[in-house]
């Protein structure tokens, strides 16, 4: 083989490695960032979930939706009622905890509503969030969507 040709391929094989190694270190910085959740301009923090200023009745009725468990078979029935705000991930912070599964970030994901609409976001996730197959960043969901984190598929019902 001519020389020129083996230390082109040593570059590319340097660049490679580099390309390695820079892909670990982005997973390890977005495992270990904590994203706070993002506050809209009319919402204020009240014990840990985000109040608009509704009546009691409206705020009844955007309580109203749940979200259960289908995969994996240990978790299926389990059943997360849909508030004004909820977190996903391995943190004991969240939520929903999903410790068990080394698919799931320390923040992964969080359901947050926005006037009547329910919206799914992905906190910059390694593996991401998927409703209904398809990768998101940040998603209306609706009733019967599917919704996954890591190993964790959920349900959205009544």
């Amino acid at each position: 083989m001519p020389t020129v040709l083996l230390t082109i391929l040593k570059y590319f094989l340097i660049a490679l490695i580099w390309l390695f190694f820079l892909r670990i270190a982005r997973a390890v910085i977005v495992e270990m960032k904590t994203p706070s959740p993002r506050d809209d301009k009319n919402t204020k923090k009240t014990g840990g979930f985000y109040n608009n200023g509704a009546s009691n009745q409206q705020k009844r009725e955007r309580l109203k939706g749940k979200l259960k468990v289908i995969e994996p078979k240990e978790q299926r029935g389990e059943l997360y009622e849909i508030r004004n705000e909820l977190t996903f991930g391995r943190q004991p912070n969240c939520g929903v905890i999903l410790e068990k599964d080394n698919f799931v970030s320390n923040m992964h994901a969080r359901i947050f509503r926005k006037g009547k609409e329910v919206w799914l976001e992905d906190l910059g996730s390694t593996n991401g969030t998927y409703v209904n197959g398809k990768k998101i960043t940040a998603v209306q969901i609706r009733r019967s969507d599917l919704i996954q984190i890591g190993g964790v598929v959920m349900k959205v019902t009544k």
